[in-house]
């Protein structure tokens, strides 16, 4: 309860007014801080309430991330590799805000002063004024509630954020070690520094804010293996690559016999002359002189 309403109130209002309270309500109020907190954090609160953090901003691309995952186990323990495993996705706990909650609690407070006012004006009397003054505690602290929830929300998101991030880590480890010429960055602190320099430098690009986890670890590794020069692996045949490659490439090939350049017209059925038989006049001639002998004389006879 605000600490200027307090101070007008008897002690048996303040009883009650807390009485009806649950033990849990108050444990979530204690959680939630103080009014005066409610005030001076509201305008810096406003963006962060109620959203989830990013999946590899902030704390889950912080520099010592890839070493954080040591505690995951080596390879050959069941521990650690039990720990490995991809962690089930998690339902997030979902508690918004409202989005005029600092326009309701101003609200709150200008009635509460208006409410006041009009005792001291005599215009409504103290049991009038105490039934206000009660509704108005009940509404306030509603929305404590509902802030201290948003909170909670928001914590419980960047945990599980953390949780899976800390296991895709993991699994990236025994991955990356697991690979022909691979690095086991779990031994090698060197190369372990440079794939979180990487990763830092990945994270803080703008245009990367939408990609999954895993990714920037694979982006890290790449640069990683061109830094110590590492070529990537070669990549492997496919049968039906395969088999697509030694495949003769008939799709030009001629339909029929037809086809074939310089099947032109009837073939070989009219004789071996044929061409020369249906020139005329200088080219007849001139085709004739060409022919060998031999030729010729076999010409002439067909003729």
């Amino acid at each position: 309860m605000d600490k200027d309403i307090e101070s007008t109130l008897t002690p048996e209002e303040l009883e009650a007014i807390n009485g009806d309270a649950g033990e849990e309500e108050n444990q979530i109020m204690r959680q939630g801080g103080d009014d005066d907190a409610d005030d001076d954090g509201d305008d810096d609160g406003d963006e962060d309430r109620g959203e989830s953090a990013a999946p590899v901003e902030g704390e889950g691309a912080k520099p010592d991330a890839a070493g954080e995952a040591d505690a995951a186990g080596d390879d050959g323990d069941e521990e650690g590799a039990e720990q490995e495993k991809p962690a089930a996705k998690e339902a997030p706990y979902q508690a918004p805000l409202p989005s005029d909650y600092d326009d309701q609690i101003k609200a709150i407070k200008d009635e509460d002063a208006a409410l006041r006012q009009k005792f001291k004006d005599g215009e409504i009397d103290i049991d009038e004024r105490d039934a206000g003054l009660a509704a108005l505690a009940e509404k306030r602290e509603g929305l404590v509630i509902q802030r201290a929830k948003a909170e909670i929300a928001q914590e419980m998101s960047q945990q599980s954020a953390q949780r899976q991030w800390e296991s895709t880590v993991a699994t990236f480890l025994t991955g990356a070690a697991k690979e022909e010429g691979g690095f086991d960055y779990r031994k090698d602190d060197g190369k372990r520094a440079d794939l979180d320099q990487f990763l830092k430098i990945l994270a803080d690009k703008p245009e990367n804010a939408d990609k999954p986890m895993d990714w920037f670890l694979q982006e890290a590794h790449k640069r990683v293996k061109a830094l110590h020069g590492v070529a990537p692996a070669p990549k492997r045949e496919t049968i039906e690559e395969a088999v697509a490659r030694r495949k003769p490439p008939v799709a030009s090939a001629p339909k029929t016999l037809s086809q074939v350049p310089g099947s032109d017209g009837p073939g070989d059925v009219e004789g071996e002359f044929a061409d020369i038989e249906r020139l005329e006049g200088l080219e007849y001639e001139a085709a004739i002189a060409k022919l060998t002998p031999a030729q010729r004389e076999k010409f002439l006879q067909g003729s």
